[in-house]
């Protein structure tokens, strides 16, 4: 299961760990089975479906008493209920997911939390908390060597320096996290921080480097099919012409 997962096969990954929780011998292999089939559900239609089993895999992890288990289903259902704008229910969960991590002793599953709740806080439209939850999670990934997980966070901190008013600590984040996400090939997180880079620079006056961003990411949004990043990113293109007094090209993006 786990190999499928990482090769990107996510249906034959769903059947692998399905196997895995048909034949374990206990219940913590049938637990983690479960948590495993939920893991490589990454479609929106099976929302419900992994809702479900998170659900059977609570019941078998706290029968247990299972602590890395709960933090496990706790961020996973947290991460379920976002994209839905369940925003509350997403927050409860996080919030859970990282008091039982810290009592796993699991730092990955505890910065899974952070970056949960950041997400969340930054639906709300609460800059600041969002921005003090990334900023905690990419110090505990630094602290404790993770890449994989400190990368993405550092764009969405520097994101969110620049709703908290900070253009200068924006840049900075959102440039060194481009430079590490190329390097590790974390395309997503390349793209968030090129968008968010983009509208800090011209803040700064900084044009020619904010055009640069603004087009990259435009051209990485295109090629991941990340259809949402499109719009920013055209108007950021917008707003450069118009500054430059290219109203007419302006007007057509």
């Amino acid at each position: 299961g786990q190999i499928f997962r990482a090769l990107g096969h996510n249906a034959a990954s769903v059947e692998a760990y399905a196997r895995a929780r048909d034949v374990a011998p206990h219940d913590e292999g049938r637990c983690d089975a479960l948590i495993g089939m939920v893991e490589s559900m990454r479609d929106a239609s099976e929302a419900d479906q992994a809702m479900a089993l998170l659900d059977l895999a609570q019941e078998i992890a706290e029968r247990q008493e299972l602590m890395t288990a709960l933090a496990q289903i706790h961020g996973r259902r947290g991460d379920l209920h976002f994209p839905r704008g369940q925003v509350e229910a997403c927050l409860v969960e996080q919030r859970q997911s990282l008091r039982l991590a810290k009592i796993a002793g699991s730092i990955e599953l505890e910065v899974k939390a952070l970056s949960g709740l950041g997400d969340a806080e930054y639906a709300r439209g609460h800059m600041a908390t969002a921005h003090n939850h990334f900023s905690e999670c990419v110090d505990r990934c630094r602290q404790n060597s993770l890449p994989q997980f400190a990368n993405p966070n550092l764009a969405l901190r520097g994101l969110t320096a620049f709703y908290c008013g900070k253009p200068r600590d924006a840049v900075h984040d959102c440039l060194e996290a481009i430079r590490a996400s190329t390097g590790s090939r974390q395309v997503r997180a390349e793209l968030v921080a090129r968008t968010a880079a983009a509208p800090a620079l011209i803040e700064m006056l900084r044009l020619s480097e904010a055009g640069a961003e603004a087009e990259a990411a435009a051209q990485l949004a295109d090629r991941l099919g990340a259809r949402r990043f499109l719009p920013e990113c055209l108007s950021f293109q917008s707003r450069l012409c118009r500054i430059d007094g290219q109203n007419d090209k302006a007007e057509r993006l």
